[in-house]
This record gives structure tokens, sequence and C-alpha cells, in this order.
């Protein structure tokens, strides 16, 4: 495949993925972005105790994708079920799916504590 194609189709890919998400998968990201955003807002407001019962969700589903990740990790790296050709731009990008997955993980975790009571 030459380079232009290849960068066309992969500049394509993170459009076709929540195109390909189904129904559930969207409500499922809805929830966790209102989840965040609605925490957040709470933060901002002082209303710690609303903004920790808002970012549980969020918590839940970043923490459920960051551990189904992690757990199939292996399969991803060269010559492993999901990449029998061996490419390295597999494994690379499930590493760095997995580094986001873990920083939104973070963040849910990181507004969970910073709404704690002193």
């Amino acid at each position: 495949m030459p380079n232009s194609a290849l960068q066309a189709t992969c500049a394509g890919a993170g459009a076709q993925t929540l195109g390909a998400m189904n129904k559930i998968g969207k409500i499922v990201l809805g929830v966790a972005a209102v989840s965040y955003i609605g925490s957040g807002i709470a933060f901002l407001l002082g209303t710690y105790s609303i903004g920790r019962l808002l970012v549980v969700p969020a918590l839940l589903v970043a923490g459920w994708a960051l551990l189904g990740h992690f757990v199939t990790l292996d399969e991803d790296m060269s010559g492993q079920w999901s990449n029998p050709e061996g490419s390295r731009r597999v494994a690379v990008s499930s590493v760095a799916e997995l580094c986001a997955k873990l920083a939104a993980f973070a963040g849910a975790l990181m507004l969970f504590f910073a709404q704690s009571p002193s």
C-alpha cells in the first residue's frame, strides 16, 4: 500500500471508530462524558458530594476499559492473536490506547478524590 493511501486509511480510522460503535457503546460513552462534565462542574461550584456521585459512572467505565485492555494487551504484540503479521504499528497503537485509557481512569480518580471531605 502506498504511503499516502496508508495515511488516508489511518486518518479515516478515527472517524470510523465512533461510526462503527453500536448503540449501547454510544450510550455508555455518552454517560461517561456526561459524568466527567457533571462532576467537573460540581467541583467548580463546590458541591463536592454531588460531584463524587456524578464521577462514579466515569470511574467504572474507564476502569472497566482499562482493565479489559490491559488483560488482552499481549494479544496485540507481534505474532499474537490480534497481530499475526507482526506489525509493530498495531502493538504501538495498542499501547497508546492503553495509555489514553489510563489517563481517563486517572482523571476520574482524581476528580473522585479531589472532592473527598477533608
